[in-house]
């Protein structure tokens, strides 16, 4: 049973547990997003376990005997659900690798996020940093609503850190019966620990500040969780002072809803240009129809949306998908290709995957093969990874997989050991930079984000005066779609490999000195810069 089929299964008994009635094997099929084929896998070996049971007459799941003998022995610690979802959800967001430790009778059992024992007991007086017994110094108060906020809201009361080795530990704890205690551990790497905090601060701080006679910009970003849109918040608050603007930010998470509240709240605060990062090329249509109505600027930022706006910054994510195609003609790398698309209703990825589709249909030699595609909703890891568990089910071969960002790809390569495709993905995030350099990734794209900063602050001043910014082209930003017509400022996107991989490491090696470690360390308690940085990239 591999790691992805333990994370299923868990998925499926976490969904029964919250569902008194139980549900029908189409219901799991939807409601977790998986191949039939996986869930019916799944489902036997859980039912023949005796975890779980079918209704003959209902047709319905429900959780079986097994799961209350284990509940109700005291020979070994449960582990509670909250507390391994909370691990997973880690490991996906931050790329991190958490533990889970389990005090009982005087020992400790250390598992891992996906609940698996790892066999390793230990006296209690040994555990790492003496989490157990409130030792090491306390977090501070805005680290501790951090990790309270995003991991540990259901699982803990006690949160701790220790500096000792590489970067910050933070620690929630859950007491799960009166003789049992876990402990989720999490580690962030030096270096992104400050990064991480103070861009959750920033896009929850409240931003508005009366009486300020500054332009005020709106910009909702679609998830600062990824490494690309976080330094692109980054790198566009080093440079709001010298362009004379307050920037008012939030976070939709990849939630549609979440980003309508946001831009309906930015704009009942009469902000004078909005910049939308849009999470669907569709149902963001209405943020922009009420901006027109309310006479405010828009920018459509990076993601193409079907809708009427000034201006859209960004670049030709089609380019994108042909680009990858002839990068792996130039270099005669042939066979069956895999494309894993992204979420269907972001506007980049149907470009992206238009173009990967047309590049293969349009070389002469068919030297490449589309043998199948699949879209992932909001760009998940984890569904991603569940395409390719799919594949090896079906036994499909194949020898290329085109994926739709680094995000995705640094999941689906854990699957791989000595027999990986190649993998070809985008955004040039710190993931890639390994990947690349090992050899297990062939190639990303990317874009210089600090000139998409740039961008947007050099146009919002134009449009504020009711200009177009000078520069801006007309063009179509979604393949086969009339009405993605646009007037664009773009930033070009270049191929990434071993050759030239120095170009996406000394981005980031730029980003973490001058942003993270320097501009943005000088910050009041409000987080306004307390000293201008003597130097522009």
């Amino acid at each position: 049973m591999t790691a992805r089929t333990v994370d299923t299964a868990l998925d499926i008994l976490e969904l029964l547990a919250r569902r008194k009635d139980g549900a029908r094997f189409s219901d799991l099929v939807a409601d977790l997003r998986l191949p039939k084929s996986t869930a019916n896998t799944v489902l036997t070996i859980l039912e023949t376990r005796k975890y779980i049971h079918r209704d003959d007459v209902t047709n319905h799941y429900q959780l079986g005997d097994k799961l209350r003998e284990l509940v109700d022995t005291t020979e070994h610690a449960d582990l509670s659900m909250s507390v391994l979802q909370s691990a997973r959800e880690l490991s996906h967001r931050y790329g991190v690798s958490p533990d889970i430790w389990a005090l009982k009778d005087g020992l400790i059992t250390q598992y891992s996020a996906i609940g698996e024992n790892r066999h390793v007991v230990v006296p209690a007086y040994s555990v790492p940093l003496g989490y157990l017994f409130g030792a090491g110094p306390r977090l501070s108060n805005r680290e501790e609503e951090l990790v309270a906020r995003r991991f540990a809201g259901a699982t803990g009361t006690v949160i701790q850190a220790d500096p000792a080795g590489p970067g910050v530990r933070l620690a929630a704890e859950a007491v799960l019966d009166p003789d049992t205690l876990a402990v989720l551990e999490i580690a962030i790497p030096e270096g992104r620990r400050q990064d991480v905090d103070w861009i959750e601060g920033l896009l929850q701080r409240r931003n508005a500040r009366p009486g300020g006679d500054r332009p005020k910009i709106g910009w909702i970003m679609s998830d600062v969780a990824l490494d690309s849109y976080r330094s692109i918040v980054g790198w566009a608050e080093y440079w709001a002072e010298e362009a004379g603007v307050d920037i008012w930010w939030a976070d939709s998470e990849e939630n549609e809803v979440k980003e309508q509240l946001a831009a309906r709240l930015l704009m009942d605060q009469q902000v004078d240009v909005l910049v939308v990062h849009p999470v669907n090329a569709y149902y963001s249509s209405a943020i922009f129809y009420e901006a027109v109505r309310r006479n405010i600027p828009t920018i459509c930022f990076q993601r193409p949306a079907q809708a009427t706006f000034d201006v859209f910054v960004g670049g030709s994510a089609y380019d994108w998908g042909r680009m990858q195609v002839q990068y792996l003609e130039q270099r005669d790398i042939r066979g069956r290709v895999v494309l894993i698309e992204g979420d269907p209703n972001n506007g980049n990825s149907m470009a992206i995957s238009s173009g990967v589709n047309d590049g293969i249909t349009s070389l002469k030699e068919r030297s490449l093969t589309l043998v199948y595609r699949q879209v992932v909703p909001k760009w998940s890891p984890n569904e991603a990874v569940r395409v390719v568990e799919g594949l090896r089910q079906t036994g499909t071969a194949y020898d290329i997989l085109f994926v739709a960002n680094d995000d995705m790809a640094h999941g689906v390569l854990r699957l791989f050991d000595h027999d990986a495709p190649k993998v070809v993905a985008g955004d040039g995030d710190r993931y890639a930079i390994d990947n690349i350099a090992d050899g297990r990734q062939t190639a990303t794209v990317f874009q210089d984000y600090r000139k998409l900063a740039r961008l947007v602050l050099e146009a919002q001043e134009y449009l504020r005066h009711g200009e177009r910014p000078p520069g801006a082209k007309q063009r179509q930003l979604i393949p086969q779609n009339a009405a993605t017509l646009a007037w664009t400022l773009d930033v070009p996107y270049f191929i990434v490999d071993q050759s030239n991989l120095d170009i996406v490491r000394n981005y980031w090696t730029t980003y973490q000195t001058q942003i993270v470690d320097g501009f943005l360390a000088r910050r009041d308690e409000d987080g306004r810069r307390v000293a201008i940085a003597p130097e522009r990239a």
